[in-house]
């Protein structure tokens, strides 16, 4: 559920957002298939999201206002969640 709304965040196109993670991974594996897109972006938001939950690293990182307050929302998550 965490990988599908961080996935979701990185789609939103909007003025007010200069960059998402989205638009960045895309012009940097610009080599993709098309039709392998949206697969590899969902594969990618769920390792982010596992990321936040463990000690393991990501070169995907928040570009927007929006998703640096999602990704700061989801180690709160965290943290409360698994604190016990």
């Amino acid at each position: 559920l965490m990988a599908c709304a961080w996935f979701a965040i990185g789609n939103i196109e909007c003025c007010d957002l200069e960059t998402t993670w989205v638009s960045s991974l895309r012009e940097q594996e610009a080599s993709f298939d098309r039709k392998h897109h949206r697969m590899y972006f969902y594969t990618t938001a769920v390792h982010w999201t596992l990321t936040q939950f463990t000690p393991g690293s990501m070169e995907v990182v928040p570009r927007n206002r929006l998703e640096r307050a999602y990704a700061i929302f989801t180690l709160l998550s965290g943290l409360i969640l698994f604190s016990s």
